[in-house]
């Protein structure tokens, strides 16, 4: 999940630490089955049909996607699906949560900057990521895509949360993980400087060059506090 930020005189942008279990529209690892006494675990088939990648609008509609996806790979005869949804569910959104000190430096950042999200997805599974995390207290704006059918690094989602934040691109820096879609769109709305928070080591295509590249999200407030 990726953090945008305006300033008060001089406005920035930062990334929230990467919110785990981004499964909506994952289909869940292929594993071979064997015969056992107990009940099978989760398993792929090479018939099993799987539900369409449209997510729906609604928590309802939610679930009873995730929950097609697990029958589609189980069993016919497997007769704990609702249980092991329900299991899932609850340690998955145990997991969804900021660390300490990614709070610590929302809140230090907080008092000198604006601060927003843009982030890609369906509404309803990111919401339930920014309600679970309880990330929306440290933010002035939240942009999610599937709220207004654009996405990252189409500049028009950048200019949504700009309007929100009420500041210009050259007033922003935009912090994110994903370089062809966070830095990218940065650059595509030309804010005054990109950050990428590259922690996998990862190369960058010669075409997308960051300003800057932390491999912490604790290294923020030195790159900010220092250009």
């Amino acid at each position: 999940m990726n953090m945008a930020s305006g300033g008060d005189s001089h406005s920035s942008t930062s990334e929230v630490d990467q919110v785990q279990a981004n499964s909506e529209s994952d289909q869940m690892d292929s594993e071979d089955s064997k015969e056992r006494e107990e009940p099978p675990a989760i398993i792929y088939t090479s018939s099993a049909r799987l539900p369409p990648r449209t997510i729906p609008a609604d928590q309802e509609g939610l679930d009873q996607w995730r929950r097609d996806i697990w029958e589609s790979v189980l069993p016919p005869e497997y007769e704990h699906l609702d249980s092991v949804y329900l299991v899932w569910k609850r340690e998955r959104l145990s997991h969804l949560c900021l660390k300490p000190c990614v709070r610590q430096l929302l809140d230090d950042l907080g008092t000198h900057f604006t601060i927003g999200i843009v982030t890609n997805g369906p509404s309803v599974a990111q919401w339930e990521k920014v309600k679970e995390t309880g990330v929306q207290k440290y933010c002035d704006s939240v942009v999610i895509s599937g709220d207004h059918n654009v996405e990252k690094p189409d500049r028009a989602i950048f200019d949504i949360a700009l309007a929100e934040l009420q500041v210009k691109p050259c007033e922003c820096v935009m912090v994110g993980d994903k370089i062809e879609a966070d830095i990218l769109g940065g650059k595509n709305v030309g804010v005054k400087m990109t950050v990428w928070l590259n922690g996998r080591g990862k190369v960058a295509p010669n075409d997308i060059v960051p300003d800057f590249t932390i491999d912490n999200i604790k290294d923020l407030q030195t790159v900010l506090y220092k250009s």
